[in-house]
Order: structure tokens, then sequence, then C-alpha cells
């Protein structure tokens, strides 16, 4: 399988979806500087507001930001994460953990943080569990190599930022459990799950419980 992983990095290698997530937070804290604040009144995570039915802030506080320092930071991560995200799980998969891990960040911190919040955490959170679970539960596919470097990395970004979490006033560390759980959730419902079979010369093929994210099979040959 030596092969593999280079094969599993240049599929869908493309960082479309990154770059796009990555000017589309740059623009909409220019939004909020621009609207003088009532951008993020309206979109940041307010329970009363969201106990009241306003559900559309459960999904937009990902996109904001409360200063230019927390901006850059998440989109250092972003960009970090998301290529290789993107590659192994291709565009639409990678965004779909993304939005769902950021809706379940902030579910999370409806239900035990009374405070207001913005940001993009909670999705990051949510990209570092489904890396983290994609390796674990490939590591029977990959190379040893393969596994072992990425999953001590991830654990230790993992690790750090909860500790960070844990000692810095106003982060909201029930976002970032929320996000990482459902990244795990949705690579263990949408995948990838990988497995090689030989059908016709070998190939590798993605089988996932829910398969309407599935990516094609690819030849090995």
């Amino acid at each position: 399988f030596g092969a593999l992983f280079k094969k599993l990095q240049s599929w869908n290698s493309r960082r479309q979806v990154t770059d796009t997530l990555i000017q589309l937070n740059c623009l909409t804290f220019f939004l909020q500087k621009a609207s003088k604040g009532w951008i993020s009144a309206w979109c940041c995570k307010h329970n009363a507001a969201i106990a009241k039915g306003q559900l559309w802030r459960l999904f937009t506080p990902a996109l904001l930001h409360g200063n230019l320092l927390h901006l850059l930071v998440n989109c250092y991560t972003l960009n970090h994460l998301g290529p290789t995200t993107e590659a192994l799980f291709g565009g639409k998969r990678m965004l779909a953990v993304y939005v769902l891990s950021g809706v379940s960040g902030n579910v999370f911190s409806f239900y035990m943080n009374a405070l207001p919040a913005v940001g993009s955490s909670g999705a990051l959170f949510g990209l570092l569990g489904a890396l983290g679970y994609f390796y674990y539960k490939h590591s029977n596919v990959l190379k040893k190599e393969h596994v072992e470097r990425p999953l001590r990395s991830l654990n230790h970004m993992v690790l750090t930022n909860l500790v960070i979490g844990l000692t810095t006033p106003n982060i909201d560390n029930w976002a970032h459990m929320g996000g990482l759980f459902a990244g795990v959730a949705a690579v263990m419902l949408l995948g990838p799950s990988f497995s090689v079979e030989q059908d016709n010369g070998p190939k590798l093929v993605d089988k996932p419980l829910l398969p309407v994210l599935a990516s094609k099979p690819l030849s090995l040959k």
C-alpha cells in the first residue's frame, strides 16, 4: 500500500472549498465592521433569540469573528486542516463536515453556555475530529507512518486548543466539543470508508453507511 496514500492525497487535491471558506470568513468580517455591529448582533449565537425562533443563529456564527486576531487564527487553522481534509474526503464531503460541525458546536453552546458567541472554531474542531477518526479507522489500509504521525499531530492540536480554551476567558469550549463530536460522527456516517478490493485489479472503494457523498472507485494499478 505504499502508493495508496499518495493516490489518496492527489485525489481531489484541489482546494476550492478551503479557499472559498477562507474568503467567505474574510468577507463577512469586513461586512461586520462595515455594518458597525449590525450583522454581529443579528447573526451571533444568542440564546434568548434562538429560543424565540431565530434558528439561523445556529448557522451564522461560524461565519463571524470577534476581532482581527480571532479571524487570522481561525483562517490559519483552516488553511492548515482544510486542504488535507478536502483531498481525502472530497470537497462536498469536507464542506458537509464543516457545516455540520459548526451547527453542532452552536447547539452545544446554546444548551451549555449562556453567553453570546461567534467564530468558526466549532467547525474547525469538527475537521480535527473528522481527520483523527479517518486516520484511526484506516490504520489497517494506510501504512503505519502515514497514520501515526498525523494522529500525533492532530492529538497535539486538540489537546493544546482544549488547554488554551480552559485557561483563557471568553472561549466557548462547549462549541469546540460539539464540533469535535460532530466531526467524528460525520465520518462514521458519511465516510470516507475506504477499502481495497481486487475485482478486476486492485481498486480503492468508498462504502460509508450513508453513501450520498461517497467517492468513485479509484484504480490502484
